[in-house]
Protein backbone atom coordinates (compact mmCIF):
# COMPACT_ATOMS: atom_id res chain seq x y z
CA UNK A 1 0.00 0.00 0.00
CA UNK A 2 1.40 3.48 -0.83
CA UNK A 3 1.43 6.61 1.65
CA UNK A 4 0.38 9.91 0.88
CA UNK A 5 3.38 10.64 -1.11
CA UNK A 6 2.63 7.80 -3.53
CA UNK A 7 5.97 5.89 -2.16
CA UNK A 8 5.51 2.27 -1.50
CA UNK A 9 6.80 0.56 1.82
CA UNK A 10 10.12 -0.86 -0.36
CA UNK A 11 10.75 2.50 -1.91
CA UNK A 12 10.82 4.12 2.13
CA UNK A 13 13.65 1.30 3.00
CA UNK A 14 15.64 2.58 0.26
CA UNK A 15 15.42 5.84 0.50
CA UNK A 16 16.53 5.22 4.16
CA UNK A 17 19.12 3.19 3.15
CA UNK A 18 20.41 5.82 1.00
CA UNK A 19 19.95 8.56 3.69
CA UNK A 20 22.52 6.32 5.74
CA UNK A 21 25.39 6.36 3.24
CA UNK A 22 24.82 10.10 3.31
CA UNK A 23 25.36 10.45 6.72
CA UNK A 24 28.47 9.42 6.14
CA UNK A 25 31.55 11.05 5.57
CA UNK A 26 32.84 9.26 2.14
CA UNK A 27 31.07 11.01 -1.35
CA UNK A 28 29.07 7.73 -2.62
CA UNK A 29 27.17 7.21 -5.93
CA UNK A 30 24.26 5.20 -6.32
CA UNK A 31 21.89 4.56 -8.61
CA UNK A 32 18.42 4.44 -7.93
CA UNK A 33 16.26 2.78 -10.76
CA UNK A 34 12.94 4.63 -10.03
CA UNK A 35 9.61 3.98 -12.39
CA UNK A 36 9.18 6.58 -15.08
CA UNK A 37 5.90 7.62 -13.16
CA UNK A 38 7.03 8.31 -10.16
CA UNK A 39 9.93 10.76 -11.04
CA UNK A 40 7.05 13.94 -10.72
CA UNK A 41 7.04 12.90 -7.42
CA UNK A 42 10.64 13.53 -6.61
CA UNK A 43 11.00 16.45 -8.71
CA UNK A 44 7.97 18.29 -7.32
CA UNK A 45 6.48 20.96 -8.59
CA UNK A 46 8.46 23.47 -10.51
CA UNK A 47 11.40 21.19 -9.11
CA UNK A 48 10.50 22.48 -5.23
CA UNK A 49 10.98 18.67 -4.14
CA UNK A 50 13.80 17.77 -5.69
CA UNK A 51 15.92 21.20 -4.53
CA UNK A 52 14.39 20.15 -0.83
CA UNK A 53 15.79 17.32 -0.96
CA UNK A 54 19.01 18.44 -2.57
CA UNK A 55 19.20 21.21 0.58
CA UNK A 56 18.17 18.58 2.93
CA UNK A 57 20.86 16.07 1.75
CA UNK A 58 23.39 18.14 0.59
CA UNK A 59 23.09 15.44 -2.08
CA UNK A 60 23.45 16.01 -6.09
CA UNK A 61 20.78 14.48 -7.43
CA UNK A 62 20.05 13.73 -10.86
CA UNK A 63 16.79 12.94 -12.75
CA UNK A 64 17.75 11.71 -16.34
CA UNK A 65 15.29 14.09 -19.29
CA UNK A 66 12.08 12.76 -20.26
CA UNK A 67 13.37 10.96 -23.27
CA UNK A 68 16.03 9.57 -21.75
CA UNK A 69 15.52 5.50 -22.20
CA UNK A 70 17.76 5.19 -18.30
CA UNK A 71 15.07 5.65 -15.43
CA UNK A 72 17.74 5.63 -13.16
CA UNK A 73 18.03 8.85 -9.96
CA UNK A 74 21.65 9.07 -9.47
CA UNK A 75 22.74 10.45 -6.22
CA UNK A 76 26.25 11.60 -5.24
Amino acid sequence: MKNNAGILPEQLANFDKVKKLFESSDVITTELQVPRECHKRIIGQKGAKIQELRIESGAQITVPPPNDKNSAIILK
